[in-house]
């Protein structure tokens, strides 16, 4: 164990240099959920293991795609129609031997989400990657409900510009979507308050006005869209994504939790 101990330490002192001598003990004593292991939650996720987080819940049924390739971190040759927890659960304890991982192959829902969520501890963090709209809304106003940790992600599709990422209370967010209609149906089905009231919300989201997809003609090639994606051009398989747009929404994400939990 004191040798575990030892090289834990060399391989995430940088962490313990960067902020304080107690920091790996905080990091390790931390919890903090992915839901939505794609183009965003797979980076966040990275992030997350490389920061010596202790405990990592991932949360997705969705199996690899070859169209997962160009934005998803565990997407490669090799892994293409593995499930998407799975060969992200595999590369974080090849990062992480000492991390904690709880992989739940399936998406969540209103029917689950208390099987899957409701023994969180107060101080666990959610990061929630979902792209579909009235499960993302469901656990936003759920975890406000039960006090537990949360920060959501917008849409990544149609955007080129990763700076112009930022992290805004979800009530304030603009040009996207996603968040659009998400606040809406918070207002609406959840009680959430109206404008100028803040939700209390943190949401890392783009500026950018999105850039709508050229007609492409199909030759042959395979256009199908993974199982989880969506139509309405909320997500990334409707307007095209690039991972320096999704990878930096997932890294922007889990700086804020791994600052959080630091504080």
């Amino acid at each position: 164990m004191e040798f575990l101990a030892a090289e834990h330490k060399r391989r995430f002192g940088g962490l313990n240099r960067l902020y304080n001598p107690n920091t790996l003990d905080v990091l390790h004593a931390a919890h903090v959920v992915v839901i939505g292991i794609g183009g965003v939650g797979s980076w966040a996720a990275e992030a997350l293991a490389r920061s010596a987080i202790g405990t990592i819940t991932l949360i997705d049924l969705d199996n690899i795609g070859i169209s997962n390739i160009n934005r998803q971190l565990q997407a490669l040759s090799s892994s293409i129609g593995l499930p998407k927890v799975t060969a992200m659960g595999a590369r974080i304890l090849e990062i992480n031997p000492a991390c904690k991982l709880n992989l739940i192959e399936d998406f969540l829902s209103v029917e689950n989400i208390e099987a899957y969520l409701a023994d969180l501890d107060p101080n666990t963090w959610i990061i929630d990657c979902i792209d579909q709209l009235k499960i993302k809304a469901h656990l936003i106003a759920w975890a406000k409900l039960k006090k537990i940790n949360i920060i959501t992600t917008g849409a990544a599709g149609g955007k080129t510009d990763p700076t112009q990422l930022k992290i805004d209370d979800l009530s304030k967010t603009h040009y996207d979507p996603l968040c659009s209609r998400l606040k809406q149906h918070l207002k609406k089905h959840y009680q959430f308050p109206a404008h100028p009231k803040p939700f209390k919300i943190p949401c890392v989201y783009s500026t950018q006005a999105m850039a709508k997809p050229p007609k492409i003609q199909n030759h042959g090639i395979d256009q199908s869209l993974d199982q989880n994606q969506t139509s309405g051009g909320l997500n990334c398989a409707g307007y095209g994504s690039i991972v320096t747009v999704t990878a930096s929404m997932g890294l922007f994400a889990a700086g804020y939790v791994i600052n959080a939990i630091l504080k």
